[in-house]
């Protein structure tokens, strides 16, 4: 299979199981964002007015560059890889955390839902995609990279099939439970390519 795999993708056998690993990174990165957009947009619209979205973007706007601020200072101290851990295993913990606000009584439970997916989503792509890039040479990512985007166009797509049904028989707020999976799945990708 995996001779199979190195010559579909062109690549030395050697080289096939850090392929996978960012593949599969990817697929989870992927998986991960369309559920946590999904829980998102279900949890805000069902409680916000339109009135509210530019608000939500605007206080997204400024936690993302707060957020932004505070992984740079990092990047001085951490390598790559470390980061991506963190933004990932930082992320699975905040959607929990966003699961049990959710059932709170605040008001400000869907506002601050979204800020902090729409934030945390932004450090995601960042940190998880310079692992990416790191783990492949100019030579390999031209093969390599648009495969990943097609695995995350499917990923997108079979997370977007299990939404509607989670939603309908869970709720929006279940899918905080979900996305957390694939986060900690496409951390072990990472520690996997470290």
């Amino acid at each position: 299979m995996r001779r199979l795999i190195a010559r579909w993708l062109d690549l030395p056998e050697a080289q096939t199981g850090r392929a996978l690993r960012m593949l599969a990174l990817v697929l989870f990165l992927s998986a991960a964002l369309a559920l946590m957009k999904s829980a998102q947009s279900g949890i805000f619209l069902a409680v916000c007015a339109r009135r509210d979205i530019p608000w939500a973007f605007a206080a997204s706007s400024i936690t993302l560059a707060a957020l932004s601020a505070f992984f740079v200072s990092l990047a001085r101290r951490l390598s790559t890889p470390r980061l991506a851990e963190l933004a990932l295993g930082s992320t699975a913990l905040a959607l929990l955390g966003l699961r049990v606000i959710v059932e709170s009584a605040s008001v400000w439970r869907a506002f601050l839902t979204y800020v902090v997916i729409e934030s945390l989503s932004g450090v995601l792509v960042i940190q998880v995609w310079a692992v990416v890039t790191g783990a492949t040479d100019a030579r390999t990512a031209r093969r390599l990279l648009p495969v990943a985007g097609i695995g995350s166009g499917i990923a997108w797509a079979i997370a977007g099939f299990v939404v509607a049904p989670l939603s309908e028989a869970f709720g929006a707020a279940s899918l905080l439970l979900v996305a957390p999976v694939a986060l900690l799945l496409g951390l072990v990708c990472v520690r996997a390519l470290a």
